[in-house]
């Protein structure tokens, strides 16, 4: 028979702290000199500006705009603006207002805010309108139409404000009397 030697408690503790220390050894890696690049003094650069350019010829920049031409605008709300003004009038935080809740006084103030969008921003399409609010357009289309028909407003019909008018259909309409005309 063998005779199998049973370590001592200190001897166990004493390899595994040997172990631990080989493991964390191995782990570490040994840290690498940087070498961060100095950035080049300001009064360097400018004189290298100054030698490559004269004074003489550098000319301040002037945008030309043609006097019939109007630089583009920023439309006076935003969206976003739109529905943090009805939020703050009905009483419906902007995440009920863009959320899935059908509860009658949520419902009623994304009427609104369909109806405020549509009216003020005439640029944007029933997908915009609808997409603002994660609904889609024709949620858009009836909240505009059944919040001026509760109040008695006029329909905002988003067909008059399109950017090209449809030449076939105007062309169909004109009697020969308009066209010769």
């Amino acid at each position: 028979m063998t005779d199998i030697r049973i370590p001592s408690p200190a001897e166990v503790k004493a390899r595994k702290a040997r172990l631990w220390d080989r493991a964390e050894q191995k782990a570490k890696p040994k840290p690498k000199p940087q070498t961060i690049p100095q950035p080049q003094p300001l009064a360097d650069a400018t004189k290298e500006y100054k030698l490559a350019y004269s004074t003489d010829d550098v000319v301040p920049f002037i945008p030309l705009i043609k006097v019939d031409e109007t630089p583009a605008r920023r439309p006076a709300f935003s969206t976003w603006e739109i529905l943090i003004e009805v939020s703050r009038e009905t009483g419906v935080s902007i995440d009920e207002l863009r959320g899935n809740r059908r509860y009658r006084f949520i419902a009623k103030a994304r009427q609104r805010a369909y109806y405020e969008i549509a009216s003020r921003r005439r640029d944007l399409s029933w997908h915009e309108i609808g997409h603002a609010l994660r609904k889609d357009h024709t949620s858009a289309m009836y909240g505009v139409r059944a919040y001026a028909e509760e109040h008695g407003l006029p329909v905002v019909n988003r067909a008059e404000f399109k950017s090209k008018p449809n030449y076939k259909e105007l062309a169909r309409r004109a009697t020969p009397a308009e066209a010769e005309a």
